[in-house]
């Protein structure tokens, strides 16, 4: 009896615990922003880029906040003016290349 319980028990655990999401972490600076999808969709150019998100190819954020998408417009652009680098945080092989999380590092 006890054996025949240790699928179910596994099973209903892999249930409880749901998916594990993998992240992909991109560093580099920002080289260009695009403003023409303000406020709700920021594209942007990173030097540096992952197989998915090759450097140079445009990389987005949006989120449904207009005040979070002026926030990272400024990080950004303090990124853009300074030369600081950014760690842009996306879904694993994400295509579409589409952010979850971003730092200003120094």
């Amino acid at each position: 009896m006890r054996k025949s319980l240790y699928p179910i028990v596994l099973f209903g655990l892999a249930i409880a615990c749901g998916k594990a999401d993998a992240l992909q972490y991109i560093s580099g600076q920002v080289t260009s922003i695009e403003a023409s999808y303000m406020p709700s969709q920021i594209p942007f150019v990173l030097n540096s880029g992952n197989a998915a998100c090759p450097a140079g190819k445009p990389v987005y954020w949006a989120n449904p906040s207009i005040d979070n998408n002026k926030a990272i417009y400024a990080a950004l652009v303090t990124s853009l003016t300074t030369g600081k680098k950014i760690t842009f945080i996306i879904d694993d092989d994400d295509k579409l290349c589409k952010g979850k999380f971003l730092y200003l590092e120094n």
